[in-house]
């Protein structure tokens, strides 16, 4: 009922011409009850339809709300902001099924929204790993195809940049845990045809190693290439 008066009150300010905007806060990397519990809630969280975002992603959206430049009237629609929602077309991208909040009429719009995101998930998908390991003409090629697929994948399933994946460190260093591991070795057999145990993951001792074993482990990556399967 709280959450309900603050929305009504933020629109009834914007409504009389005063400047107000109520944050439906999601959830929050690093501060915050999520941070202080253990991955199992981020996991689920991120199951059921939420997207994480960092403190300073959050820092930065309240300044600009509060930004005393802003116009004096503001609309109606940034009355009240959501943050934090997946949208369909990512979800539908990487193939997971849509939580049922998605199908209610209230989020209806979501389906309309289309995310930059949601593109890169589709063109991943379109990306053929068989074709471009098989054409590999050396081992170290083939390698090097892997970590990109695996930069790729770690930097959405861990919700990083680029330049924080630094491929001299373990993937539990880069925050890699249990779960996520498990979802990497289902997407490597998916799309890198190598059966990786979850154990062999999470010891090597570098991405960069970690790319070598699972071109050696590919089913897609030729034998007569200087390195056995």
């Amino acid at each position: 009922m709280g959450n309900s008066f603050q929305d009504a009150l933020a629109r009834y300010r914007v409504l009389n011409g005063l400047k107000a905007t109520a944050l439906d806060l999601g959830m929050v990397l690093s501060v915050g009850y999520v941070a202080e519990n253990d991955s199992d809630l981020i996991n689920h969280l991120r199951d059921v339809g939420v997207e994480p975002m960092r403190e300073e992603e959050f820092l930065s959206i309240l300044d600009e709300l509060c930004n005393p430049n802003q116009p004096a009237t503001i609309p109606l629609t940034k009355s009240q902001i959501s943050l934090g929602l997946q949208m369909p077309e990512t979800r539908v991208a990487t193939g997971a099924e849509e939580p049922g909040w998605m199908r209610d009429p209230l989020f209806r719009h979501l389906y309309r929204i289309r995310t930059l995101e949601g593109a890169a998930e589709s063109d991943e998908r379109s990306v053929n790993y068989a074709l471009l390991l098989a054409g590999a003409d050396n081992f170290e090629e083939a390698s090097g195809i892997v970590y990109e697929a695996m930069v790729s994948k770690l930097v959405k399933a861990l919700n990083i940049s680029q330049g924080d994946v630094d491929p001299s460190k373990p993937l539990h260093a880069l925050g890699v845990d249990s779960l996520v591991a498990v979802e990497l070795r289902t997407w490597m057999l998916k799309q890198l045809d190598a059966d990786v145990a979850v154990f062999d993951l999470m010891e090597v001792a570098s991405l960069r190693a970690l790319a070598s074993l699972i071109a050696t482990r590919s089913g897609y990556v030729k034998k007569d290439n200087g390195k056995e399967k």
